[in-house]
């Protein structure tokens, strides 16, 4: 991003060219290289807490730090597929994951959880109910509601015994003798 020179400045995104602070821009070109707001900061010769203050009262260098953060993700993700494709299958597992967590992603067993399914599904059904009167969200619970049914016929839970309650011997939950 070199201005001084005669040259015209090179913006890591396009947003960061409507901001005009010049360490807002150092801020951004740095943030935009690392993805790490705290050197970011330090490289724009800031206090973090000002970099945040920023973020918060200016919306120009809120979208343009976004798109610095997009930018430096995107960075990490080329190298993390690159790497992955020399090898690391711990990377290519994570990849594989972010990108088709329907089929990749990590599933549990849940058949051995005491959960009292019945009366939650009660709950979640009084309250779509209540959201079915009102005409805006009538809608929107009525797809909730077709959803969890269809949900609650796919679960079975097969331990519906109440957990046995703890042993204290003969202390009261405070650990102190009863």
């Amino acid at each position: 991003m070199s201005e001084g020179n005669g040259q015209k400045p090179v913006f890591p995104t396009p947003l960061c060219a409507v901001v005009r602070h010049r360490k807002k821009r150092a801020y951004l070109a740095a943030y935009a290289a690392t993805g790490v707001k705290t050197f970011a900061a330090r490289f724009a010769q800031v206090n973090y807490s000002t970099s945040k203050r920023w973020y918060l009262k200016d919306a120009a260098f809120a979208l343009a730090s976004d798109e610095c953060n997009d930018e430096a993700t995107d960075a990490l993700v080329v190298e993390a597929r690159k790497r992955a494709f020399d090898g690391s299958d711990l990377l290519l597992i994570f990849l594989l994951k972010a990108h088709r967590p329907d089929v990749y992603r990590d599933r549990y067993d849940v058949r051995n959880m005491n959960v009292n399914a019945n009366a939650d599904m009660d709950g979640l059904r009084a309250s779509m109910q209540d959201m079915m009167q009102d005409p805006e969200c009538a809608e929107l619970a009525e797809r909730l509601a077709n959803k969890l049914s269809q949900k609650a016929v796919a679960v079975k839970v097969l331990d519906s015994r109440p957990l046995p309650k703890p042993k204290l011997n003969g202390r009261n939950g405070n650990g102190r003798a009863v």
